[in-house]
């Protein structure tokens, strides 16, 4: 078989798998088989076997590495994707309604909440939040003071209790489930399933 076709096998190969690095890896392969055939020329028969041996083994190397390099390129790519959902998520839990964004913040603060804690609003969330949120929070039948505002926060609310502060906020909300919300991101964007 020619060396020439061995390596169209190995290319097409490579398309199939590794569409996004094929170009560099058909240059990388194209650079061996002119090195190849160059050598093969100046040799006897008995070098020219050993030769295209040689090369079919460089270029499998090749292109296994060029395969990692665009399986990895492609998670890097994916992971990216993903935090760009996961963002986008937070944001439109940010410009939810108030009443329905009150709901959300009081959603997480039940899940958290052991009853001696009180309240302190994000100062960008306080306006918004401190009308909607005692109705929303009554749906839980908690009863926890608003203490204020603070920035130590960018959104939401903080519970604090004598050992005890806590985020609750769209940011902390979506990092609470991060691997969760990946796994789901991915199977909705890619396709994704486990197992």
């Amino acid at each position: 078989m020619a060396l020439a076709d061995i390596i169209r096998r190995i290319s097409d190969d490579a398309e199939r798998e590794a569409a996004g690095l094929v170009l560099a890896a058909e240059q990388d392969s194209e650079q061996l088989r002119h090195a190849a055939e160059g050598r093969a020329e100046a040799e006897r028969e008995t070098t020219l076997a050993s030769e295209r041996a040689i090369a079919r083994d460089e270029a499998a190397t090749l292109l296994a590495g060029a395969r990692l390099r665009g399986r990895d390129r492609l998670v890097a790519e994916k992971r990216v994707l993903i935090e760009r959902v996961l963002v986008g998520v937070v944001h439109k839990m940010q410009e939810l309604p108030d009443v329905e964004y009150a709901a959300l913040i009081a959603r997480g603060i039940a899940e958290v909440a052991r009853g001696d804690e009180s309240l302190v609003l994000a100062e960008a969330d306080a306006s918004r939040l401190r009308e909607a949120l005692p109705d929303a929070l009554a749906k839980h039948d908690l009863e926890v003071s608003i203490e204020g505002s603070t920035s130590e926060i960018e959104q939401g609310a903080m519970l604090v209790g004598k050992r005890m502060r806590v985020e609750i906020s769209p940011a902390s909300m979506v990092e609470a489930r991060h691997a969760e919300m990946v796994a789901l991101a991915g199977q909705v964007l890619f396709d994704e399933t486990e197992g």
